[in-house]
């Protein structure tokens, strides 16, 4: 298909797709992918001038000094999209999501700049819907990036065009995610968030550590998989970092912070003498 920009807010997804080409190449397109988790951290901050800076300084801490940052890839990306639908007026964006904060974040941070090619916008959202594995089994994916490529090209019969009351709902919902500005946001409703806290999900990590020392990676990982999906790596880690330093956890020195091995607070042996100690 000509004329056709793809939009994902997930990598993992956009290589699915962009296999599904090799099958069938119907819709066939560019893909584009917004990087920036924005169902995670601040989106705004009174004390910084710049908006784009909240952003920018959040995925250096979370992400570490040397990482790239999604923002502002993200915003370069956008404002080439944006040249490229105003130099031609046959162009179309598809906007690809899962009912998961990760997708529904970035489609309503995009849904006010992109009104202004209301018409030319489509949505996939595929929420609550059955696919086929690699063998053949019927499954409910939480992600896009579970979806084999040949199911893409089935799914493409779900595209509508946004409606205009989505115009005006989606871009309200989002301002009031920007006045909240929690560190975290999960699912409410069909395309509705709900703010957390940063500890919303500490007693989730703090389960999954023991009195034996395990590495911090692999803690975030075993989270992630069996307690959290809609949440990130990189924020898991960040939570057992915090942990560490309010000394609800404790770890070995040296290594980098992924590489360190992690255990619930020890009691200190006098306490834990006291702890032992026989009541007269």
């Amino acid at each position: 298909m000509e004329n056709l920009i793809h939009i994902l807010f997930d990598p993992g997804a956009a290589l699915k797709l962009e296999e599904s080409f090799l099958v069938d190449d119907i819709m066939k397109g560019a893909v584009l992918v917004f990087n920036d988790n924005l169902a995670e951290g601040p989106l705004r901050d009174e004390s910084l001038p710049e908006p784009a800076a909240v952003r920018s300084n959040w995925n250096r801490m979370i992400l570490g000094e040397d990482a790239p940052d999604p923002s502002a890839a993200d915003l370069s990306n956008f404002n080439a999209l944006k040249l490229q639908m105003e130099l031609d007026p046959n162009l179309e964006i598809w906007v690809w999501m899962a009912h998961h904060p990760r997708d529904v974040s970035g489609w309503l941070s995009l849904s006010a700049p992109l009104s202004r090619f209301a018409g030319r916008v489509q949505i996939l959202y595929l929420h609550n819907l059955p696919f086929l594995n690699e063998k053949g089994a019927v499954f409910y994916p939480t992600s896009l990036a579970q979806i084999p490529p040949r199911e893409f090209l089935k799914a493409r019969k779900l595209a509508r065009e946004v409606s205009p009351g989505s115009w005006e709902t989606d871009p309200a919902e989002w301002q009031k995610q920007v006045r909240e500005s929690k560190m975290l946001r999960t699912m409410e409703g069909n395309l509705t968030l709900r703010g957390l806290e940063a500890s919303s999900q500490d007693s989730i990590v703090i389960a999954h550590c023991g009195t034996g020392f395990i590495r911090a990676s692999k803690i975030a990982a075993q989270t992630q998989e069996k307690s959290c999906p809609w949440v990130s790596i990189p924020f898991l880690s960040w939570r057992i970092r915090e942990l560490v330093s309010a000394q609800m956890l404790e770890t070995r020195s040296g290594g980098k912070a992924a590489e360190q091995e992690i255990r619930l607070k020890q009691a200190e042996p006098s306490q834990q003498n006291e702890i032992e100690a026989p009541k007269p």
